[in-house]
């Protein structure tokens, strides 16, 4: 779902009620990506560095690699999510496969310089923003898409005013 609290909170009283059991929530790719750049871009009027497009793009790939990586396990999503700032800063003793700085030539491009991340306010601020998102793991690793139902809400308005004239 696209992470409105209202509704989970209306769905879960009414399934409760009828049926005395509890869902889970699902988060929507797009609107997880879209609150986790929205934080970087309120992060970025005290951390200089993410004014740069090409640095908040290099978090938002690590955030998503991370996510889509999990295969359903939440706990290790949850740990691989507070390694991201690690990596970010040079520290690539935790990273795991995914990362590519054992090559001999490993340069992170899309930082200042080609150079990890030194700012100390700004990692205590990537942490806790990561420490956010490795709480919600268990709904990020069941990750969803409402494309398809913004698709048919959007053409069953259209088709049916046709149907009309």
């Amino acid at each position: 779902m696209d992470n409105d609290s209202t509704t989970i909170a209306r769905l879960r009283t009414t399934v409760i009620l009828m049926s005395g059991s509890d869902i889970k929530k699902k988060a929507d790719s797009n609107h997880t990506k879209k609150g986790f750049t929205g934080s970087l871009l309120e992060m970025s009027s005290i951390n200089k560095v993410l004014k740069n497009v090409k640095v908040r793009a290099h978090v938002e790939r690590c955030f998503m690699y991370c996510v889509r990586q999990a295969a359903e396990n939440s706990e290790k999503l949850a740990s691989d999510l507070k390694k991201i700032v690690q990596h970010l800063y040079g520290d690539h003793s935790t990273c795991g496969t995914w990362c590519k700085s054992e090559s001999i030539d490993y340069k992170p491009n899309n930082l200042p310089y080609g150079k990890p991340l030194t700012s100390e306010p700004l990692r205590l601020d990537l942490e806790k923003l990561f420490q956010k998102y490795a709480g919600k793991a268990s709904e990020l690793v069941f990750m969803g898409s409402t494309q398809v139902n913004k698709k048919i809400n959007h053409e069953f308005p259209a088709r049916h005013l046709k149907d009309c004239e």
